[in-house]
């Protein structure tokens, strides 16, 4: 019994202690009886005592980096469509102005072409005043010119008389002579 005992005692730190590993390479195509087969055995160390609090502690701060760099990605991400949001929205405001132009554009042809339109009687009214206006100016100045051609011709008329009545004084006196 008391070697069963010692076994007992002894077989955890012997078998914790000696593992090993064998590869075994794949025989792919070599032989279809076998297939590919790989034994994996680790050595390792014996189990160390754990330490709870340490554990404990870097998971914490594990979990504290993780839900940090979880954060700074969904706010990333929460930027990222905004801004995405923003551009769209911007872009169908722009479209929605350019609409608009457009339709006020051919609102403004419309009433343009209509000929029983306010806006066109308007334009038609300041028009003939302008007509009127331009029409009583040219009549001015055409009256201004005939004053100007009548008192150049009545110049012209008695700078001829003039030296016509001194040809007939300088004529008078020749013949005086």
């Amino acid at each position: 019994m008391k070697k069963y005992s010692l076994l007992l005692i002894i077989f955890p730190f012997i078998g914790l202690a000696q593992t090993y590993t064998v590869v075994q390479q794949p025989t792919y195509g070599l032989d279809p009886k076998y297939t590919p087969t790989t034994y994996t055995v680790k050595q390792t160390a014996p189990a160390k005592s754990p330490n709870y609090v340490g554990d404990a502690l870097t998971q914490v701060q594990n979990n504290i980096i993780q839900t940090q760099q979880i954060n700074a990605q969904i706010e990333s991400e929460r930027n990222n469509t905004k801004a995405i949001i923003e551009n769209q929205n911007r872009i169908e405001n722009l479209r929605i102005q350019e609409q608009r132009r457009s339709l006020i554009e051919q609102q403004r042809i419309k009433e343009e072409n209509n000929p029983n339109s306010i806006l066109n009687k308007f334009k038609n009214a300041d028009l003939k005043k302008e007509n009127e206006d331009l029409k009583n100016k040219l009549m001015k100045m055409e009256l201004l010119l005939a004053e100007k051609d009548k008192a150049e011709n009545d110049r012209a008329e008695k700078e001829r008389l003039e030296k016509e009545r001194i040809e007939k004084e300088v004529s008078k006196k020749k013949t005086n002579k």
